[in-house]
């Protein structure tokens, strides 16, 4: 088999490019010869006969990395990036790999009055804005003491609102209640309202409720005191089966003729006692 023109023509002392031919070295795993070249720059580098003479290889690879070089460097002294002003160009060597590399930087001032250096790439990209200063304010201005006094303050307003709006304090506390008893069962209410779970509203559930109050007991005793009155099954939730709201023994439990007022040292003593006896619904589901 006949070889190749290119593999038998001598290149010695040829001078492609950036490169000249110095002697061969063998070959790659092509069958093509590898010749060692010298660069313009001083770099030795290898090159196959086709690379050199189809001109694919003109340098060590110095020509690239200058090309891009004049790409990349602009002068950025006196520009400003957001809050960085560039005053001074700064170029640092860095060893990677055993290989030398330059890198330009910048000293920037910024407007909050710190110098700082950065890396060229970063401010014509936009990557960086600042000298850091602005990367935590607002976990700053949350921290001090004023803005925390002042969240305090509003939330104390707004707590003292809620007390006064009994509806909001009854629509919580039986969605609590309701969210409770369901979480040993199922998943939960499931973004659903405590009002289409139980089939009645708050106005309903407030009529039922004052017509239960104990003797000695008023309706703020309930409404601005937890510990005073609680609101009590008559017959316990332990005593219904229900897997989800729409079994019948969960209509059954949250049922108004099954809630009342009760003291909270009395509802605590009764805990899951029955009143009476009571056969406890299978679980039903209710068609919809």
């Amino acid at each position: 088999m006949n070889k190749p023109a290119y593999n038998r023509k001598n290149l010695i002392n040829q001078s492609f490019g950036r490169l000249k031919v110095v002697n061969p070295i063998g070959k790659n795993k092509y069958g093509r010869m590898i010749w060692l070249c010298k660069c313009i720059c001083g770099n030795l580098h290898k090159c196959s006969t086709h690379d050199l003479l189809t001109g694919h290889t003109k340098s060590c690879g110095c020509f690239k990395k200058e090309i891009t070089s004049n790409l990349r460097k602009k002068n950025l002294i006196g520009l400003r990036f957001d809050k960085l002003i560039v005053l001074k160009e700064i170029q640092k060597d860095y060893n990677i790999s055993n290989r030398k590399i330059k890198r330009i930087y910048y000293l920037c001032r910024c407007d909050c009055g710190k110098m700082k250096e950065i890396y060229g790439q970063y401010l014509r990209n936009g990557e960086t804005k600042t000298c850091g200063c602005g990367k935590y304010s607002g976990f700053k201005i949350w921290n001090t003491e004023h803005w925390r006094g002042g969240f305090k303050e509003k939330q104390k307003r707004s707590d003292a609102k809620r007390r006064l709006d009994y509806r909001y304090v009854m629509k919580k506390r039986i969605s609590a209640l309701i969210r409770d008893s369901l979480i040993n069962h199922s998943p939960g209410k499931n973004g659903r309202k405590w009002e289409q779970l139980v089939g009645y509203n708050i106005d309903e559930l407030i009529k039922r409720l004052k017509n239960t109050i104990p003797n000695n007991y008023k309706w703020e005793n309930f409404i601005n005191n937890k510990t005073d009155l609680q609101i009590d099954h008559i017959i316990p939730i332990v005593a219904f089966k229900f897997t989800i709201p729409n079994d019948l023994a969960f209509k059954q439990c949250w049922a108004l003729s099954n809630l009342r007022l009760l003291p909270a040292k009395e509802n605590l003593s009764k805990g899951a006692k029955l009143i009476y006896p009571f056969i406890p619904l299978l679980p039903l589901a209710v068609n919809q």
